[in-house]
Parts: C-alpha cells; sequence; structure tokens
C-alpha cells in the first residue's frame, strides 16, 4: 500500500509539473503564434523597400503574443490590462525555456507553411491581376523564402545580445537611470496633462555604442517604442517597476540567458 501510495503522489507530482509547463501555451496558440508571423514576415518583406522589414523584433513579437494569449490570460478590470502570462513568467522564468523546448518546432513549422503559402498566393495573385508593377514584384516575392527570413530574424537576436552586454557594464546607478528615463520620452510617453521629458543622457549613450545613427542621435526623441533598442529599454523598464523582484539587472541578465538559449536550440 505505502509504495502505491508513492507511485500515485510521483504520478501527481510528474503530472502537475507538465500542465505547469504547458501552462504558458498549447500546441494550438503556438501554431497560431507561428502561423501569424509568417504572414506577416512575408508581407513586410514584399512591401518594404528596407531589407530589415519582415525581421522581426522584440515589440512586434510581444505584439503577436498578445493576441494569441486570449482572456485565459489577458483581462481588462476598472481600464487596467491584467497580464496573467508575463505574472507567471516573472515567477518562474524557467516557464519560458519549457515551453520553447516542447513547442519550438511547431512554431517553425506553422510559420514556414504559412510564410510560403501566402507567398505562392501572392505570386499567384501578380500573375493573375499584371499591373506595372508586377514584374518587380514577382521577382521580388520569388527571391523570398522562409528559411531565410526566420534566419535574419534569429540574427537580429544578436543586435539585443549586444545592447544588453553593453547596458550590463554600466554601474548600477546609471543603468538605472537610463532604463527609467525612457518612461518619459516623446517616443512612448503621451499625457493630456503632462509634457514628455526627453532622455538626453540615454540618447546621447544610446549614439555613443553605435545602436542608433547619428541622426537619431540628434532627434528630440528615441526611436519609436515598437523599434530596437526603445524596444527592449522599454521592456525593461516595464518589468522592473511591475515586479520589484526583477532589478533591471537581473531582467537584464535573464534575458540574454534565454535568447542564448533559443538561438543555441532552435532548429530550422
Amino acid at each position: 500500500m505505502k509504495t502505491v501510495k508513492i507511485a500515485f503522489i510521483a504520478l501527481a507530482a510528474i503530472t502537475l509539473s507538465f500542465i505547469t509547463t504547458g501552462h504558458l501555451y498549447t500546441k494550438e496558440k503556438v501554431a497560431q503564434f507561428g502561423t501569424n508571423i509568417g504572414v506577416y514576415s512575408f508581407d513586410m518583406a514584399l512591401y518594404s523597400e528596407n531589407p530589415q522589414d519582415g525581421v522581426m523584433g522584440l515589440a512586434s513579437m510581444l505584439t503577436f503574443n498578445m493576441g494569441v494569449l486570449g482572456e485565459e490570460f489577458i483581462s481588462y478590470e476598472n481600464n487596467k490590462r491584467n497580464n496573467k502570462w508575463r505574472d507567471l513568467i516573472a515567477s518562474n522564468p524557467n516557464l519560458a525555456y519549457s515551453a520553447f523546448d516542447m513547442y519550438s518546432t511547431t512554431f517553425i513549422e506553422n510559420y514556414q507553411t504559412s510564410f510560403e503559402q501566402y507567398k505562392n498566393s501572392m505570386i499567384t495573385s501578380f500573375k493573375e491581376n499584371p499591373s506595372e508593377y508586377s514584374d518587380r514584384m514577382l521577382l521580388k516575392a520569388n527571391s523570398l523564402n522562409s528559411k531565410n527570413a526566420l534566419k535574419k530574424s534569429v540574427e537580429n537576436m544578436k543586435n539585443y545580445d549586444k545592447l544588453i552586454s553593453e547596458l550590463l557594464k554600466l554601474d548600477d546607478v546609471t543603468l538605472n537611470k537610463y532604463i527609467k528615463s525612457i518612461a518619459k520620452d516623446p517616443s512612448c510617453f503621451w499625457s493630456e496633462t503632462e509634457k514628455p521629458i526627453e532622455a538626453v543622457q540615454l540618447r546621447k549613450w544610446l549614439g555613443s555604442k553605435s545602436f542608433i545613427t547619428p541622426k537619431q542621435a540628434s532627434n528630440p526623441s528615441l526611436p519609436y517604442y515598437g523599434n530596437f533598442p526603445s524596444d527592449l529599454i522599454l521592456l525593461t523598464n516595464r518589468v522592473s517597476s511591475n515586479y520589484p523582484k526583477w532589478t533591471n539587472r537581473k531582467f537584464l541578465q535573464e534575458a540574454k540567458k534565454f535568447s542564448t538559449h533559443v538561438q543555441k536550440n532552435l532548429k530550422f
């Protein structure tokens, strides 16, 4: 009887562990996540003159992620958004690693399938509806493929890694001052009663490290909050503001660790 009881407890523990590990996502949500991003990547790469468009950045990934989570994780109360998904990761970051290990193949399969299907449909459309731009668009569409597009997005993660490495070289006082300053910068702040405050020192520092161009460094605001490097800095500030135990330094260290795990283990 004792042996049976121990076995039952062990089985329950394993089952609970499995449920907790997969709690961030279901396979269906990851499939939809990959499908949405695949279509977006092709569309952006096709219609933009910028070769970097179609390359997924942090802000784009977070936006699409929010779109597939659903009411199970995202709710609104008193005009405030409650993000249970983020709460789970903050309480146990290992969930993110486990979710990646379980579902990265599902993500890639759906990303590549949707990318190629959308590509084929666009090629057919250009052929059936000729215009003065058809030949140029056909040539560009045929030059794109899902594997190269995904590879560029993964390589783009190295830009974030470099930014994190440089931020971590700063002392805590300077690091915290730079991260906090983005909250009121015109790139991401709007209010009917308050004026934005330029993150001048942060902007100069980013320019000195070549994370933004000299022209961007002379602008009255940081790059748009949905673009690198503002997206990572703003996320760092949001996390440290909402979860005090996640200091800016601790979050950046964990972000780089997870980035390394993804780059090392993503197979495509």
